[in-house]
């Protein structure tokens, strides 16, 4: 596999350049995928007069763990 193939937003040069510590292509890489970390880290939470509130618990988002990932186990893949 090779050239510029999408898979929404990746692509094969993005993963590679992360996985050789393009820190842009790091970043870009946590943008694609931030909505998807936070629907892992998000609670619901009971505001004043009964009122339901959805937060997103950032002490517990897993984009750190994400990173080492993507340069330590894609690194295998390239």
């Amino acid at each position: 596999m090779g050239g510029n193939v999408y898979t929404n937003g990746l692509n094969y040069n993005l993963i590679k350049k992360a996985v050789n510590g393009d820190e842009d292509a790091l970043e870009e890489i946590l943008h694609i995928y931030e909505s998807f970390h936070n629907s892992f880290v998000t609670r619901e939470v009971s505001g004043a007069g009964g009122n339901i509130y959805r937060v997103v618990d950032e002490d517990k988002k897993i984009q750190m763990h994400l990173v080492e990932v993507i340069r330590k186990k894609w690194r295998k893949l390239i």
